[in-house]
């Protein structure tokens, strides 16, 4: 389920597009995309809310391909992978962030909750609240990396930027 696409596959490329309003689904849904397999994405955002169960987001729920110059804001409520910008990351994402307030159980990442790819200059600077691996920008780390992120200490004082572990490229900074 996606606000504007639900599957964006085959390498196709969505640029300079938003989604506002609100999305609700029960596996897989993102207020943009829900599955982005191979495509690129940039210059996009989302605005609103998003609801579900599991693989909630703010923008894209599963990513295999590009993300990059994007953004989403508003609220994520979710069971199960639950992330203010994307629920499962196995791609690229880079310069994108999240000011969503997120909500879920376990898996619940400020930016991403599940990643196994690559993630470079990103930030998350909305609350992030749930009961099992709570990250305020990842949620789960299972592989992968990262460059130069970032994520509000400030907002989010009880939470490491990691909810399973820690990277030295994911760091906590103040609001200031």
């Amino acid at each position: 389920v996606g606000g504007l696409v639900g599957a964006n596959v085959g390498g196709a490329s969505i640029t300079g597009c938003f989604a506002t309003g609100d999305v609700n689904g029960v596996f897989v849904a993102g207020r943009l995309v829900g599955n982005n397999q191979s495509g690129v994405i940039t210059s996009c955002y989302a605005k609103g809310s998003v609801s579900g169960s599991w693989g909630i987001a703010g923008l894209v729920s599963e990513n295999s391909g590009t993300i990059t110059k994007c953004f989403a804001s508003g609220s994520v409520d979710g069971l199960e992978g639950t992330a203010g910008l994307v629920s499962q990351n196995g791609g690229y994402i880079s310069n994108c962030y999240s000011d969503a307030n997120v909500v879920g159980d376990m898996t619940v990442g400020g930016l991403i909750a599940e990643n196994t790819g690559v993630v470079t200059h990103c930030y998350s600077v909305g609350t992030v609240s749930g009961d099992d691996d709570v990250g305020a920008l990842v949620g789960g780390q299972y592989s992968g990396s990262y460059t130069k992120c970032f994520w509000n200490r400030d907002i989010n004082p009880d939470v490491n930027g990691i909810g399973n572990g820690s990277d030295p490229n994911v760091i906590g900074k103040t609001t200031a």
